[in-house]
């Protein structure tokens, strides 16, 4: 009896989460709110990057949007484009002014799809920007190390690569994908690889089984201290590529192994 009684809780279960996924795949494909005319945004600088012409590109997580003479605090995720000339740092609270645009589809079938780019990494809005007002900063000192660190990595690549693979370097191991063009995006995504580009799962993996040999083999650790040791390193890892989602939930999927190490629990990796 019991068995039947859970066999058919499973049969009502299944079309109730099939539903479920319905209802989060239209929500997390839902647009954000369109915002008419010049908006004005406040917020702190998270990310910057400027390419070879000298020309800036920041994340601000925003506090507040003006638009039409009306305030509403929100938080959202913009890329703002600086005009050539115009540097910030991150750290750095700002209020800018612009015209807040929503990420185009593609527009040819199997093109790049900035829509689905921008979803993904929770970016909202774009922004092209030449009015830009510093009225204080925001230290985070901990998060200003790793992106230095990240910087200089990128560097390295940069003085050591060719101008063609460099980029590509930086989105692989860094997930810095601000210098790959549309040309190498449609590359990628034409010979169906484009996950190559993202940090995910393979990265992952590869980084902790490095950690992971190095205190085995070099610091003759035994597995269940090793593993306990890489846990809190892939957690680094995990802010050092900037925190998108497909990299959260590959060093969750990681944390979840290595927690099974220090517990002597063996996983089950399928």
């Amino acid at each position: 009896v019991t068995g039947i009684l859970t066999r058919a809780r499973f049969v009502y279960m299944v079309p109730i989460l099939f539903v479920l996924g319905i209802c989060l795949i239209l929500y997390a494909n839902m647009p954000d709110k369109i915002y008419n005319g010049t908006s004005a945004i406040n917020g702190a600088v998270h990310e910057s990057y400027i390419s070879d012409k000298g020309e800036q590109r920041i994340l601000i997580k925003t506090k507040e949007i003006y638009n039409n003479g009306k305030a509403e605090e929100t938080e959202k995720y913009v890329i703002v484009y600086l005009e050539e000339g115009i540097y910030v740092k991150e750290g750095d609270l700002l209020v800018v002014k612009g015209r807040l645009q929503l990420p185009q589809k593609a527009f040819n079938p199997g093109g790049f799809d900035n829509f689905i780019y921008m979803k993904n990494m929770k970016y909202n809005y774009t922004m092209f920007s030449n009015d830009v007002i510093k009225y204080g900063e925001e230290h985070r000192y901990f998060m200003e190390s790793v992106s230095k660190l990240r910087k200089s990595v990128n560097n390295v690549f940069d003085i050591c690569l060719p101008e063609d693979i460099s980029p590509v370097a930086k989105a692989i191991v860094t997930g810095n994908t601000s210098y790959l063009d549309d040309n190498i995006r449609d590359l990628y995504s034409n010979a169906g690889i484009a996950h190559m580009l993202a940090v995910s799962g393979l990265h992952t993996t590869i980084i902790s089984v490095m950690i992971s040999a190095f205190f085995m083999k070099i610091l003759k650790f035994k597995k269940r201290y090793a593993s306990l040791a890489v846990m809190p390193l892939m957690a680094v890892y995990l802010i050092f590529v900037g925190g998108k989602a497909a990299a959260a939930r590959a060093v969750i999927m990681m944390e979840v192994i290595y927690f099974g190490d220090v517990i002597n629990r063996k996983p089950d990796t399928l």
